[in-house]
């Protein structure tokens, strides 16, 4: 990481001992390191009606976690062109891993939450957020993926309320096709005598 910070007024002393490192230099070592502005996490309730009730009645919108990174420029810059790279890189392995056939799937994994169950992920990729001062509150414009929103579409956004690959469309998080657990008895009653 041979390149300092634009605004030098702020460094982490981590990011200051990593400029330091000339095994890590980014042109004999081909080394580029971003930080990540934001890991947006909404994350599904802990008790999952689903999981105890097996009532596909309930309400599933907790249900399924939802992520996407976030990185924020302030003042309208740009990316830089390393970080433009290791964002879309980022960007590409998120969504790959959510997608198949050409549409956005979740991905199952183990919740370490509550043993013995399994926890359902939704991954938006990376996006950009550009504000034209520091923050929302200050900036006269704002753009996300570089279409012009207000801070009320980005509290939106960040809440999932919005779909952040289209920030004009509200978004349903729910899960769907969801499978009834104990439909065994419900399927083969006994018939009556």
């Amino acid at each position: 990481m041979t390149i300092g910070r634009r605004d030098p007024t702020f460094q982490p002393p981590f990011n200051q001992w990593l400029q330091r490192q000339p095994t890590l230099d980014s042109i004999k070592q081909r080394i580029a390191v971003s930080d990540c502005d934001l890991i947006v996490h909404r994350y599904s309730s802990r008790v999952d009606k689903l999981r105890f009730e097996f009532d596909i009645s309930s309400d599933t919108r907790d249900c399924v976690d939802h992520v996407m990174l976030v990185e924020v420029k302030a003042f309208g810059s740009d990316l830089s062109k390393s970080q433009d790279d290791s964002l879309f890189l980022m960007d590409a392995l998120l969504r790959y891993a959510g997608n198949k056939q050409g549409r956005r799937r979740f991905v199952t994994i183990h919740d370490r939450r509550m043993n013995g169950f399994e926890r359902y992920v939704r991954c938006y990729g990376v996006h950009v957020l550009r504000l034209s001062a520091a923050c929302p509150d200050s900036s006269d414009t704002l753009w996300w993926d570089e279409q012009p929103i207000d801070q009320l579409m980005l509290l939106d956004l960040l809440r999932f309320d919005r779909d952040p690959d289209h920030p004009l469309q509200s978004m349903d998080t729910r899960r769907h096709h969801i499978v009834k657990r104990n439909t065994f008895g419900e399927l083969f009653k006994p018939m009556a005598a």
